[in-house]
């Protein structure tokens, strides 16, 4: 055994016998001292570096190894392995580095998001500069909010094959349509298609059966002030036209806010509850409505993250809903799955949602 070899092994023994916090401590330490020193440090030292830490981070509990995540994260010459590792690690310790870290190789953030699963693809997709082999894979087998997340991240590239799965299931999707919508790298080929589904989405008349609220919303977007919805909606019934009077008296007095939203939601007030979501996301009314009523639980967690509602809120929402109920079992998943999601993600999908109705009137 080499002197070098023999004393890792001997510092992975001596830390072993450490409690918790010491080996925590010691963690740390080194950590600091690499990011102190990183600017300098030749590769050798960097793997030296690497070869410590590795192994002693096996050793420490999520929290340290998020604090290391953290620190790793936005060096760019990092130990290679150590951020490799941790890249496969449980959420909470690996999303720094998915999503900032420039050491990562296509192979690496491809094997991350297999290994991960959604959270871990989701983290990736925050990414600046995506490239093709990894956009393909998180199009192909990312589900409905991780395809959203990466078709709205204006630097991501895409290949010809992974446009063709985007637009694909945009047809069935009003959110992707809307990224797509947006982005100037769409292939000339698939514009006119995005467009009319665009305007389709845009222009569908609302079944008579549906809901007593579908039967009552309007086909034109939510702008910013009362005056200007008051002007444009064209109410169906007379309980949507009360709903958006009482809701623009809230907006005009500056009262609308989030407990009133759950007030509405947890007296079963639809079509309050949809106005009140308009003027806080400026989303067309009837998109507001498909999503309250139909079974999208996505497309909710996405609207109620990017104005960051608490799940409450976001809970009354989804048991507002007619039969049949979520229920215990899924409001446990949808709230482990909402607090996952972060805000940035959630409003970069809603930028989007924004611009497609713009795209949509300057090509009618």
């Amino acid at each position: 055994m080499s002197q070098a070899t023999s004393s890792l092994a001997d510092l992975q023994a001596a830390f072993a016998a450490k409690d918790t916090l010491s080996r925590e401590k010691t963690v740390d330490l080194i950590t600091d001292l690499f990011v102190a020193g990183a600017p300098g440090f030749s590769e050798s030292h960097v793997a030296l570096f690497d070869q410590v830490i590795c192994l002693l981070a096996d050793a420490i509990e999520t929290r340290a190894r998020t604090r290391l995540s953290e620190k790793m994260a936005d060096i760019p010459n990092g130990p290679t392995e150590v951020i490799r590792r941790l890249s496969r690690d449980e959420i909470v310790v690996a999303r720094p580095v998915l999503a900032l870290s420039a050491r990562l190789t296509d192979k690496d953030l491809v094997d991350a998001a297999r290994h991960g699963g959604r959270d871990h693809m989701l983290a990736i997709s925050e990414r600046r500069n995506l490239s093709e082999p990894v956009t393909d894979v998180l199009v192909s087998e990312g589900n409905r909010v991780v395809v959203n997340a990466i078709a709205s991240n204006p630097t991501a590239r895409f290949s010809a094959k992974g446009y063709d799965t985007l637009v694909a299931k945009s047809q069935a999707d009003e959110l992707l349509q809307a990224a797509l919508g947006r982005r100037s790298d769409v292939p000339q080929r698939h514009m006119s298609v995005l467009f009319e589904l665009a305007k389709k989405a845009a222009r569908e008349p609302l079944n008579s059966d549906a809901s007593p609220f579908a039967r009552s919303v309007v086909a034109q977007a939510v702008n910013a002030s009362a005056r200007d919805i008051a002007a444009e909606t064209k109410a169906r019934s007379e309980a949507y036209k009360a709903a958006v009077k009482e809701v623009s008296k809230l907006v005009e007095e500056n009262s609308l806010s989030e407990p009133v939203l759950l007030d509405f939601a947890r007296r079963g007030k639809a079509d309050h509850a949809a106005v009140a979501i308009g003027y806080l996301t400026k989303l067309p009314l009837p998109m507001i409505e498909r999503v309250l009523t139909a079974s999208d639980n996505d497309a909710i967690l996405i609207i109620s993250r990017s104005i960051n509602l608490q799940w409450t809120t976001v809970r009354a929402l989804f048991l507002m809903r007619a039969d049949p109920k979520p229920s215990v079992r899924l409001l446990e998943q949808l709230a482990e799955s909402y607090g996952k999601l972060t805000a940035t993600t959630a409003q970069r999908v809603l930028r989007f949602l924004h611009a497609r109705d713009s795209a949509v009137t300057a090509r009618s």
